[in-house]
């Protein structure tokens, strides 16, 4: 029988329906595969907390944090990196850190039934068995690039506007809007959008050498090539075949006519989105749940 463990969470993120649930997310389960898991906000044996607030200090109790945040939330930036116990976060380096890059834990790994019901951020939105495998199925007429962004970044907006130039893209954020109503909505709601495009802008907000989110993953499950800028360990877990590296080119003008030579040349694109996308062996070996969990607690435990 397994032990039981009284957990908390405090400070996590979400947006109007689409909040952060004590009951139903990824560390509960991830914790789960080790305990009977009590959820207790007033007597916990550990606390989960994110950057989303200070509460974290009223926790007297053994503590992690997990941040998907880099830039102004970066562990330079705020103490809640220094007031854990560890950290879990695109960051690696110091005894207490274990690396998890964000995309991990919009993996549905527990193999929940979609789509799961509100409150739910994030969703368990991808799966590696529909990423990795019968991509044929994503070979069917497309328009040719989304772009979903909100925040004015500059690489991606020079993008987007030399993009723009040569063929139009859909702008489903705030951020130089064409369809009208912006996007707003469950992640299920990107999947299925992209799902009617070859490319997507995924752009990273900031920049860190581990700093890859949901912007890499998400479109590989709908079969769309991401335009991808961030950290280079993206290559440490996605083929660097099956997705369109901006560091990879000289300048934005070599960039964009490879782009528009993919979207040109049919057996071009088709050998992209073909291409298994995913190293499953590293990622099975550092994030599969079980593994994951006993690193995590021989970690905090010592």
């Amino acid at each position: 029988m397994k032990p039981k463990l009284k957990l908390a969470f405090s400070d996590m993120w979400g947006f109007e329906d689409y909040q952060f649930n004590p009951s139903d997310n990824y560390f509960t389960d991830l914790l789960g595969t080790k305990f009977n898991i009590e959820n207790n906000q007033e007597k916990p044996d550990l606390l989960i907390y994110s950057v989303f607030g200070n509460s974290y200090k009223n926790y007297k109790c053994k503590k992690i944090l997990f941040s998907g945040e880099n830039l102004d939330a970066g562990k330079e930036h705020l103490p809640h990196y220094d007031d854990s116990d560890i950290t879990l976060s695109h960051y690696e380096g110091l005894p207490k850190e274990i690396f998890i890059p964000l995309w991990v834990i919009f993996v549905n790994w527990f193999n929940k039934k979609q789509p799961r019901p509100l409150p739910s951020n994030p969703t368990y939105s991808v799966s590696l068995d529909l990423i990795q495998n019968n991509r044929e199925r994503f070979l069917k007429a497309r328009k040719f690039c989304a772009f979903i962004n909100n925040n004015q970044i500059e690489d991606r907006i020079q993008l987007f506007h030399e993009l723009h130039k040569k063929q139009h893209v859909d702008s489903f954020g705030h951020l130089f809007n064409n369809v009208g109503n912006a996007l707003r909505g469950s992640q299920q709601d990107k999947i299925k959008l992209l799902e009617d495009y070859k490319f997507t802008i995924a752009f990273e907000n900031s920049y860190d050498r581990g700093y890859n989110t949901e912007k890499m993953i998400e479109p590989l499950e709908s079969g769309c090539i991401p335009l991808y800028n961030g950290g280079e360990k993206a290559k440490d877990y996605f083929n660097k075949k099956s997705f369109i590296y901006y560091k990879d080119f000289d300048s934005m003008e070599s960039y964009v006519s490879h782009i528009m030579k993919v979207h040109s040349n049919k057996d071009l694109y088709q050998e992209i989105v073909l291409h298994p996308p995913l190293n499953l062996e590293k990622i099975y070996k550092e994030f599969k749940p079980d593994l994951l969990a006993d690193r995590i607690l021989e970690q905090l435990y010592l």
